[in-house]
């Protein structure tokens, strides 16, 4: 599974799903859309560390912009993009989020 590297919780940073393994030749995302959950520790509104919807201007990725969440809490960030062939395909990452300096 995908792991983001570390973000820090006063971080507003995008993220990028590359899709170009799943898609077929020719095909392009349409439409993307990313939700979060508690991977490892405790946040009450996981969804909050999403910043508005993913753009797929930059194919075969899909961006994300993330934000905030608490310190040493790991999210799970499933994105799940649909093509221009209306195939949908789905992508888990791992988003940590830590101020610990080492």
């Amino acid at each position: 599974m995908l792991t983001f590297p570390i973000k820090r919780t006063g971080e507003t940073l995008p993220i990028s799903f590359d899709f170009s393994t799943e898609l077929a030749d020719g095909e392009n995302l349409t439409s993307c859309n990313v939700v979060s959950t508690t991977f490892a520790g405790t946040d009450p509104t996981p969804a909050a560390v999403i910043q508005g919807g993913a753009s797929v201007a930059l194919q075969p990725y899909a961006i994300q912009k993330v934000t905030g969440g608490l310190d040493e809490t790991s999210y799970l960030l499933t994105a799940t993009g649909v093509t221009d062939a209306l195939n949908t395909y789905i992508i888990p990452a791992i988003l940590p989020v830590s101020n610990r300096l080492t």
